[in-house]
């Protein structure tokens, strides 16, 4: 390729991707110095063309350095910035090119609750389970091509028999709370109400 058909190809791609509405994360080795945007058409063209899609550089030092010189070729695009990013390189002398990295702090809501569920045995007969499985036409499951295709079959059956006879509930804030602390015993958590009176 050369470099303009480089930049035909990212124009093309970039306009798809953005189509689809979606957080894209473009990154690599392009070989086009971002250092150089000022002097060089390739460069700023090819940094028109992502700002065009609203992708704009997580990097901004020098990614290869090699003698006296120092470029910017390798970097991290990103088309959202509706998070908290922080970004940079990783100095070393492995090679030529420093590693970059870039972290995404994701911004979950405050009056976000995960719902935490478990399977409820209160009514479990394990012999009407085993009655169930015993019925259940398993070989069913075996007549797909693919060893993916079976399990998933096998899984979906399974699964189904499962929720039959012990379903998922939604546990209270206060039992997930416990549930998370599998150490935490019921003397532990009455020596803790005794404490904290």
């Amino acid at each position: 390729f050369s470099i303009r058909e480089f930049l035909h190809y990212v124009d093309f791609t970039l306009e798809k991707l953005s189509s689809s509405d979606k957080v894209v994360y473009l990154m690599g080795d392009f070989n086009i110095d971002l250092l150089k945007s000022e002097i060089s058409d390739y460069s700023q063209n090819f940094l028109l063309s992502l700002q065009c899609y609203s992708f704009f550089p997580v990097i901004d030092k020098p990614t290869r350095v090699y003698n006296n010189s120092a470029t910017l070729i390798d970097n991290i695009f990103l088309n959202r910035f509706d998070h908290k990013i922080s970004g940079g390189n990783i100095v070393s002398d492995i090679s030529d090119h420093y590693s970059q990295f870039c972290f995404i702090h994701s911004l979950i809501p405050k009056n976000f609750t995960a719902k935490h569920k478990i399977r409820d045995y209160s009514n479990f007969s394990e012999e009407c389970f085993i009655n169930d499985v015993l019925d259940t036409d398993w070989d069913n499951s075996m007549t797909y091509g693919s060893v993916d295709k079976c399990f998933s079959s096998f899984y979906n059956k399974f699964n189904k028999l499962i929720n039959k006879h012990a379903p998922l509930k939604i546990l209270s804030r206060r039992k997930a709370k416990q549930f998370s602390k599998p150490w935490i015993t019921k003397g532990l958590r009455k020596s803790i109400k005794i404490k904290n009176r």
